[in-house]
Formats: C-alpha cells, sequence, structure tokens
C-alpha cells in the first residue's frame, strides 16, 4: 500500500455513545424538571493528563463539539445533536428528529480515541490498541487503521474517522513521496 502513517492511537475515552444516546433519545429520566442531563463527557486522571488543561474549563463547548463531531465521524449535524442533549429544543426526542437519530445509531459500539497528535479519533468496533496507526492510502477516500506485525508488515484492520484528516488536510507530500506500507 502506498501512503503515509498520519497518526496513532493513543488513548481510548470512556463510552460517550451510550450516555449521548440515552440522554436524547429520553431514556434519562429528569427527576426535576430543570434537572441537567449527566455530564457529556466524564474523564478520570489519565483522560484528564492527555487533554490540554485549558480544554477542560466545564463546559467547553469545543471540546463538546469535538466529542460530538467524533460520536458521528465528523457529519455536520453534531451542533444539532449537542443541541438536543443539551435540552434546548424542549422536551422533544432525538426520535423527533429522525436524521439525527440514524446518524447516533450509526455509531453504536464505535470507539473515540485521542491520538498521539491530540486529535479525536472515532474507530468502528473492532478490536484495536493503543498504538494502532491511523494512515492516509492513496486511493482511499477515508483514513486507514494499521497494526503493526513482527514481520515488518501491518495488519489492515479497519476505515476510521479522525479529525481534520477526512477530506485531505492530512496530506503534505506529493504521492511519489509517499511510504510503502507492506501489508500481511
Amino acid at each position: 500500500m502506498s501512503g503515509r502513517v498520519i497518526d496513532v492511537l493513543e488513548l481510548k475515552l470512556p463510552d460517550l455513545w451510550t450516555t449521548v444516546f440515552d440522554v436524547v433519545s429520553g431514556r434519562f429520566k429528569r427527576r426535576e424538571r430543570n434537572q441537567k442531563p449527566p455530564r457529556f463527557f466524564s474523564l478520570d486522571d489519565e483522560h484528564v493528563a492527555a487533554i490540554d488543561a485549558t480544554s477542560l474549563t466545564d463546559p467547553n463547548p469545543e471540546l463538546r463539539k469535538r466529542l460530538m463531531q467524533a460520536i458521528v465521524a465528523g457529519r455536520k449535524d453534531a451542533e444539532r445533536i449537542l443541541g438536543l442533549y443539551d435540552c434546548e429544543n424542549g422536551d422533544k426526542t432525538i426520535k423527533a428528529y429522525r436524521k439525527e437519530y440514524f446518524l447516533l445509531r450509526q455509531s453504536v459500539g464505535h470507539q473515540v480515541w485521542f491520538t498521539r497528535s491530540k486529535y479525536l479519533a472515532l474507530v468502528p468496533p473492532i478490536e484495536c490498541q493503543k498504538g494502532d496507526m491511523i494512515t492516509i492510502a492513496h486511493g482511499s477516500r477515508v483514513p486507514l487503521l494499521l497494526r503493526a506485525r513482527n514481520d515488518d508488515t501491518f495488519q489492515l484492520l479497519s476505515h476510521c474517522y479522525r479529525e481534520n484528516a477526512m477530506y485531505g488536510e492530512a496530506v503534505t507530500w506529493a504521492e511519489d513521496e509517499a511510504d510503502i506500507l507492506p501489508l500481511a
């Protein structure tokens, strides 16, 4: 395969999808009318250390928006889903918004990761681990996830989403400058 490694999976985040889906689908029952939904992200010390300290002012609209965009793989409806999560649309649930409901359902089981370069990545429900590599392969429309093997080859795991790498933004080399990544 011809391309380049652009990033590496570093830290898996807790299951954000379930929290978001439960809140916006109406499964979260508020004891009082004005009760806030659960915190959008609940990060332990390891996760906090991986994020720039200025990103965690609560609430941080930028980090929350980035997390939601990762959950829906960068689709433009992330802000609308975040609005539903924050109950900006009254008592309506996401079922009233079929398109957003469908976007969230597509992410069932997917994992959100921080990468070594501090970007967010969304990985399909596969066995992936810290150190798996995000690559741009010439001819592919989306980044691919590879794992290095002991014999100097790579195992192709899946496609994935990574911030700022979906529309060619991460390609900073000419095609003839690409690396050869031998697949097993």
